[in-house]
C-alpha cells in the first residue's frame, strides 16, 4: 500500500470515530435532556405539592386562629366561671392557668390577681368545703365529678357555689361554677313557707280534707287524723267513702253506692261554688264545706273539705233556742197563771168547806180529801212552771235523791207493774246528800219514768221478757268534784238520730196530738241545769234509751 493510500485510509478512519462521537455526544446530549426534563418536572410537582401545604397550613393556622378566638370570647363570656388550673407538686396543689370573667364577677377577683397563683393561697377555705379533693380525686382518675351545692366562706368572699370538674386533654383541671346563693336562699324562703303553711294546716282548729275528682283522698290535716281516728299519712290514696264514710262499713253498699248522703261534691262541680251542710255524725255534730279548686284553663282540679265540730257551738245555739222559748213560755204562763190559779183556788176552797162538813171516814170526805190534794198538785205545777220560766230560784235544802226517787216511784210503781214492765232499781243508800229543791227533782224524775212507760209500751203493748225499765244511781267526778249520777234506762223505741238534738226544745214531742206536750224535758233539763247539772241523752232507735241526770254534791 503507498503511503498516500495509508494517509488516506487514516483519515478515513478519522471521520468515522469523529463521527462516531458526534453521535454518543448527541445521544447523551438527548438523554441528559431527558432527564433534567423529568427532574424538572419532578420538581414542579414538589413545588406545587410545597405550595399546597403551605396553603393548607395557612387555612389551618388562620382557623386555629379564628377557634381560639372563639374558644376565648366563648370562654371569657359564658355566664358561668370558670377556671383552668396546672397541677404541682405531683397534685398536691393547683396554680391557676386561666379565669374567665364570669369568675371574676363571682368571686370578686381579677385574672391577673391570681394567674400564677396557688389555689389553695386564693381560696384558704377549699380544703374544709371538700372541692380541693375533688380536683385530686379529678386529676389522678380523669373522671369528671360534680360538688354538690355547698356554701363557701372566706375572710373575702362567702356564698353557696355548684362547681363542675373536669380533666382537659393538656392533663390541667377545668372547675365550672355558678353561684346558686340567691337559688338556695329563694329554696329556703320557699321550704321555710312551706313549713308554715303545713304547720298552719296541721295545726288548723279544723279537720281539712284534700280529695282529687274520683273522691281519692290526698292529704288530710292532724285535727281530722285525730278526729277521725287515724294516724298521719294512714287515708292517703284512699277512696274517702270507703275509709271514713258513712257506709265505709257496710258491705251491702258496693262502689259509689257507699257516697255520703250528705256529700256536696257533684253539687259543687256543678255549680263551681263552695257548699255547706250541717249534719249529725255520730255523737258529734259536724259543718262539712266543700270548696272547689281550680287549674290553670279553670277546670276542678281537687277538693278541699273543711270539717268543723260544731257540737258545742250547737249546744249553745240550742240553749240559746230554748231559753228563748222559755222566755215566751214564762210570758205566756205569766199572762194565764191567775185564770188557772183563781179557778183552782176556787175549788180548792168550796172542797174544804165541803170537807168541813163531811163526816171523817165516809166516802165524801174521802173524794174531798183527794180532790184538795189535787187541786194543791195543780198549783204546785203553775207555780214551778212559773218559777222555771222565769228563772226564780226556790229554796233548796239537804235532801237524799234516794228518798226523791222513792216518792217518785211511790206515785207511778203501781202503773208501771201494771203495764207488765220489770222495773230494777240499783240505788245505794250510801251515796251522799245533796242541796236542791225537792219537788222540783220530782217533778223531773216522773217525767223521764213517764217517758220510759210510753216508749215500753209503744214498743212492746203487752208482756215481753224484754220489757225492762232500770234506774242505777252511784257517785261520779264531775267538773267541781263529786256528784250524784243517775240513769233511767228503757228498752224501748229509742230516739231516731235526726232528732235527737231537738227533743228538749220547748214544745217539740215525739208523742202523738194530745198525749204529749213537748214542755217535760225542756222544763227538766232547766231544773236539772238550774241546780248545777246536766242532763244528757243517749239513745238507739229501736233499741234503748238512756237518760242521765248528773247533780253535784255541794258540802
Amino acid at each position: 500500500m503507498s503511503h498516500k493510500d495509508s494517509k488516506e485510509s487514516a483519515f478515513s478512519e478519522d471521520s468515522k470515530q469523529n463521527l462516531q462521537d458526534k453521535e454518543n455526544v448527541k445521544r447523551d446530549n438527548i438523554h441528559l435532556m431527558m432527564e433534567v426534563e423529568d427532574k424538572t418536572s419532578e420538581l414542579r410537582s414538589v413545588i406545587e405539592l410545597l405550595q399546597d401545604e403551605i396553603l393548607e397550613r395557612r387555612k389551618t393556622e388562620e382557623a386555629l386562629r379564628q377557634s381560639e378566638q372563639q374558644y376565648r370570647g366563648l370562654f371569657n363570656y359564658m355566664s358561668s366561671g370558670v377556671a383552668v388550673l396546672e397541677s404541682s407538686g405531683n397534685g398536691t396543689d393547683f396554680i391557676f392557668r386561666d379565669f374567665n370573667h364570669a369568675g371574676e364577677q363571682i368571686d370578686g377577683l381579677t385574672k391577673e390577681d391570681i394567674i400564677g397563683e396557688k389555689v389553695t393561697k386564693v381560696f384558704p377555705g377549699i380544703r374544709e368545703c371538700g372541692l380541693f379533693d375533688v380536683f385530686q380525686r379529678v386529676w389522678k382518675t380523669g373522671k369528671p365529678e360534680h360538688h354538690p351545692v355547698t356554701l363557701y366562706s372566706d375572710d373575702r368572699i362567702s356564698g353557696w357555689k355548684k362547681t363542675y370538674v373536669y380533666k382537659l386533654p393538656s392533663g390541667d383541671i377545668a372547675a365550672v361554677y355558678d353561684n346558686v346563693t340567691e337559688q338556695v336562699q329563694a329554696t329556703e324562703r320557699e321550704s321555710e313557707l312551706l313549713r308554715e303553711l303545713k304547720n298552719i294546716f296541721d295545726n288548723f282548729p279544723v279537720g281539712i280534707v284534700y280529695l282529687n275528682k274520683d273522691y281519692k283522698i290526698i292529704s288530710t290535716n292532724r285535727f281530722f287524723n285525730e278526729f277521725a281516728g287515724f294516724r298521719e299519712g294512714e287515708l292517703a290514696g284512699e277512696l274517702c267513702y270507703e275509709s271514713v264514710g258513712e257506709f265505709s262499713a257496710n258491705s251491702e253498699r258496693t262502689g259509689i253506692e257507699k257516697v255520703c248522703t250528705f256529700c256536696k261534691k257533684n253539687e259543687c262541680q256543678q255549680s263551681k261554688k263552695p257548699t255547706s251542710i250541717e249534719r249529725p255524725l255520730n255523737d258529734k255534730f259536724v259543718r262539712v264545706t266543700t270548696i272547689p279548686e281550680f287549674d290553670e284553663e279553670g277546670n276542678i282540679s281537687r277538693f278541699m273539705e273543711i270539717i268543723e265540730d260544731i257540737t258545742e257551738r250547737k249546744h249553745a245555739q240550742a240553749e240559746v233556742m230554748r231559753s228563748s222559748h222559755l222566755a215566751a213560755l214564762g210570758e205566756l204562763a205569766a199572762g194565764v197563771a191567775h185564770e188557772i190559779n183563781n179557778p183552782i183556788n176556787g175549788i180548792i176552797n168550796y172542797t174544804q168547806i165541803l170537807l168541813n162538813k163531811g163526816e171523817r171516814g165516809s166516802k165524801e170526805h174521802e173524794i174531798a180529801g183527794r180532790i184538795i190534794k189535787e187541786g194543791d198538785r195543780i198549783a204546785g205545777i203553775v207555780s214551778n212552771l212559773l218559777s222555771f220560766a222565769r228563772d226564780r230560784k226556790e229554796e233548796k235544802t239537804r235532801i237524799n235523791l234516794r228518798d226523791v226517787l222513792s216518792d217518785s216511784l211511790a206515785l207511778t210503781e203501781t202503773q208501771i207493774i201494771k203495764d207488765g214492765i220489770k222495773l230494777n232499781v240499783y240505788f245505794p243508800s250510801s251515796l251522799p246528800e245533796i242541796i236542791a229543791q225537792p219537788q222540783q227533782l220530782e217533778q223531773v224524775f216522773l217525767n223521764v219514768i213517764s217517758n220510759a212507760r210510753y216508749a215500753l209500751n209503744e214498743k212492746y203493748p203487752g208482756n215481753h221478757e224484754d220489757k225492762i225499765f232500770e234506774i242505777r244511781g252511784g257517785e261520779t267526778e264531775t267538773g267541781s268534784g263529786t256528784g250524784i249520777r243517775i240513769m233511767f234506762h228503757d228498752h224501748g223505741l229509742g230516739i231516731p238520730a235526726n232528732i235527737q238534738d231537738k227533743i228538749m226544745n220547748p214544745f217539740f214531742s215525739t208523742k202523738p196530738s194530745g198525749i204529749g206536750t213537748g214542755l217535760g224535758l225542756s222544763i227538766s233539763h232547766g231544773i236539772v241545769t238550774d241546780h248545777g247539772g246536766k242532763l244528757s241523752i243517749d239513745s238507739t232507735e229501736g233499741e234503748f234509751t238512756k237518760v242521765i241526770i248528773e247533780l253535784p254534791v255541794m258540802i
